[in-house]
């Protein structure tokens, strides 16, 4: 009888490790990606959307179609007093057309060296809505029909699903890092034996 046949062999050979520590760093990068996935989905439906972006000292008129439902304006702007005043964007929305309007700095995260700012549109008939913008840089705007699509990668909304790629990413690292470190232990006792 072979006495090789008595030795018992590890549940997880190192193979086995490696691949599940590459299913782990593929899983965190598409459970960290979703919130960006779902955003740029939605951008490519025409009938959700509807985007201006425009200079200082212009007008932009964007249409609310009559579906009874809420829009989010998300505004990115260079700084905490590059906005358009929310009393200016009230007075050129027409009678029925409710507004609000959140500041930033409070509750949404910094986006590189830009703020969001945010105003929440309830449309109960259809009409329009003109922005004018009073300040440089160029300001971009969006209306969106999911109030979470205001957040962005490094949000409040995203952090959620970023936390959890992050340790499923970090679970897969400590598996490579395992299976190094196992591999380099069987060369030792290997080395003894000898």
């Amino acid at each position: 009888m072979n006495p090789d046949e008595h030795i018992e062999k590890p549940l997880l050979s190192t193979k086995r490790l490696l691949v599940l520590a590459t299913l782990l760093v593929l899983l965190s990068l598409l459970v960290a990606g979703i919130p960006s996935v779902r955003f740029f989905i939605r951008t490519f439906e025409e009938t959700m959307y509807t985007t201006a972006k425009f200079d200082a000292n212009t007008q932009t008129v964007i249409d609310l179609p009559d579906d009874r439902t809420r829009y989010i304006l998300a505004a990115v702007v260079a700084s905490s007093e590059d906005q358009p005043p929310a009393t200016e964007l009230t007075l050129r929305t027409p009678e029925g057309v409710d507004v609000e309007y959140w500041d930033a700095n409070g509750w949404m995260s910094k986006f590189g060296d830009h703020y969001r700012r945010v105003y929440q549109f309830r449309s109960p008939e259809s009409g329009t809505v003109v922005l004018t913008a009073t300040s440089d840089p160029r300001e971009d705007f969006a209306i969106l029909r999911h109030p979470e699509d205001v957040f962005r990668v490094n949000s409040a909304a995203a952090r959620p699903w970023w936390i959890a790629g992050a340790i499923i990413f970090f679970s897969g690292i400590a598996v490579i890092v395992f299976v190094i470190f196992r591999k380099g232990l069987q060369k030792d006792d290997l080395r003894l034996s000898i």
